[in-house]
């Protein structure tokens, strides 16, 4: 009778110093990437209101395209299409047909607001939320009287409206009507019109206007459910699809594959391995049966369970894997090091995290926080700079092509949506990209904070702008005189001169730009040390 003992199985625990090391480095890795997979889950389906997660009802109306009727709560009115891009957000929403057009009536009108300051924007913004409010009464007026008196160009105000400011180009003779259709020439057919960016889309007669004046049936509910437009395209839905099969498939295959090589029961094992990729599996399924009708919404909720399942099965599977791997003093090593994970995590979330988390909810439910908010909106209308204007000018002022250098197009740039380098826009070096900009953003929106450091800027394309002699002069004495619409406008102080006429253009050259382009700095191949060396730039933009 043979005796030989069974062979122990192969484990985790008889890999090789080297190994194990490896193995741990990439369920690490591992654990990593699926915390920066929650953050852009939170950024990209939550309804951004303070909570970590989305919610069931966010999951519902992404995957699903319905949203629960409450029954308490008065039912959305229908509006038209028109209606709803001029009362769109000025800000945050795609400038197209499926976002909103609001900017339109603001920094976006080709003129007076966009080059006014902040004082003059603050005084224009009722009056431009006042052109809206007649177009929305003008919009729901029966629909005789909207073609008559948009022939007519006088569309009569009611009492609540005559109250409001209105821009006074825009109003009757006796200020008892609006001119609705100079307000729509002005703020819609200026792009909308043959031989402009939109004329494939043309508002310049009532007609063409008309179609878009429609009001769509009111919203029935069905089952309880009415339609929402956050539901997530089938073009998109199939990319991410494609991504997570392919890509989550080899990542839950490898650490399922790590946790079968454990010292733990078999049953355990057989369990938990294939967890994480099945659960991925179903969550994906989830995601398209979600769009069958009737039962839909209820596969939708079920991406909510399939998701935990996955994210709790790899939390056991990399700590698992990683505690049955080692042994002895090792597994001591293995504590420290999961501590200090812990307490790093803790200072993200101290630190970073919550108090991005509470902004949002703050923002969203507090009405004194929510002004700052609607002031720092206002702030970024003005920080927004066109770098070429191809509006049409007034036919009775004469067309002037203004000379721009490559440093202003650089500092006057957008903030956003241009290559961070010399081919595109560097005016992120007085917001996001510096650190103290930034820390202090995160903290509470400061519209005020925004405007000083536009101030900043606009110093500096005032000096850019003087002849050769007086431009060297400026920067060598670190003086330059701001222009009079400036004087008493936002800029960090460190920046001004006691009198607060001029500005200190050197040291904010020095604090904005040289910080990076000097010696040693992260752009020190194009070096802003010297008076010389910016000169370089002051050449023509391309």
């Amino acid at each position: 009778m043979n005796t030989t003992p069974s062979p122990r199985p192969f484990t985790l625990r008889d890999l090789p110093i080297p190994a194990k090391l490896v193995v741990s480095g990439f369920l690490i890795a591992i654990g990593l990437g699926y915390f920066s997979a929650l953050v852009q889950l939170h950024l990209q389906h939550s309804s951004r209101n303070g909570e970590p997660m989305p919610s069931v009802s966010d999951v519902v109306e992404i995957f699903a395209g319905k949203k629960k009727v409450d029954p308490n709560a008065p039912l959305e009115k229908s509006v038209s299409k028109m209606e709803r891009l001029i009362m769109g957000p000025i800000e945050g929403a795609p400038w197209n047909s499926s976002g909103s057009m609001a900017a339109a009536f603001f920094h976006k009108d080709g003129g007076a607001y966009r080059d006014a300051n902040i004082e003059e924007k603050a005084k224009l913004d009722p009056e431009r939320n006042g052109e809206r409010a007649a177009l929305v009464a003008w919009l729901n007026a029966p629909l005789a009287e909207r073609k008559s008196t948009y022939e007519a160009d006088s569309f009569p105000l009611s009492d609540d409206l005559k109250t409001k400011p209105l821009t006074g180009e825009y109003l009757t003779a006796d200020k008892s009507g609006a001119k609705v259709k100079s307000i729509l020439d002005a703020r819609c057919a200026r792009c909308h019109m043959k031989g402009e960016a939109q004329e494939s889309y043309p508002l310049e007669t009532y007609e063409q206007i008309g179609k878009y004046a429609v009001v769509p049936a009111a919203v029935v509910a069905v089952d309880g459910w009415i339609k929402s437009d956050r539901q997530t395209s089938v073009e998109k839905l199939t990319q991410s699809t494609h991504a997570h099969l392919l890509s989550f498939a080899m990542l839950f295959s490898l650490t399922g594959l790590t946790f079968a090589f454990t010292g733990y029961p078999l049953l355990v094992r057989c369990l938990i391995a294939p967890l994480v990729l099945l659960s991925q599996v179903a969550d994906v399924s989830c995601w398209w049966l979600a769009r069958i009708d009737g039962v839909g919404p209820y596969f939708a909720m079920a991406i909510i369970g399939t998701g935990g399942m996955s994210g709790l099965g790899l939390l056991v599977q990399i700590f698992g894997s990683l505690w049955s791997m080692y042994e002895g003093r090792s597994r001591l090593i293995l504590c420290v090091v999961i501590f200090l994970g812990v307490v790093g995590m803790g200072a993200l979330m101290a630190t970073v995290i919550m108090p991005a988390l509470v902004a949002e909810k703050t923002v969203g439910k507090h009405p004194e926080v929510l002004a700052v908010s609607e002031a720092k909106s206002v702030a970024k209308k003005i920080i927004a700079q066109e770098s070429v204007s191809t509006n049409k000018i007034e036919a009775s002022k004469p067309a002037v092509t203004e000379v721009v250098s490559h440093l202003e197009k650089l500092i006057m740039g957008p903030r956003k949506g241009q290559p961070w380098n010399g081919e595109g826009s560097m005016a992120a070096a007085f917001f996001e990209k510096d650190k103290s900009f930034k820390a202090a953003m995160l903290k509470v929106p400061n519209a005020h904070l925004e405007a000083e450091r536009e101030g900043e800027r606009l110093a500096v394309q005032a000096w850019l702008k003087l002849p050769e002699p007086e431009r060297k002069k400026a920067y060598d004495s670190d003086v330059v005189a701001l222009p009079p619409s400036r004087i008493g406008q936002p800029i960090t102080a460190n920046f001004l001169s006691a009198d607060k006429k001029t500005a200190k253009v050197k040291s904010i050259f020095a604090a904005r730009c040289v910080i990076c382009h000097s010696k040693d700095g992260e752009q020190d191949s194009y070096p802003y040390d010297t008076y010389a060396e910016i000169a370089k730039y002051f050449g023509p933009a391309k």
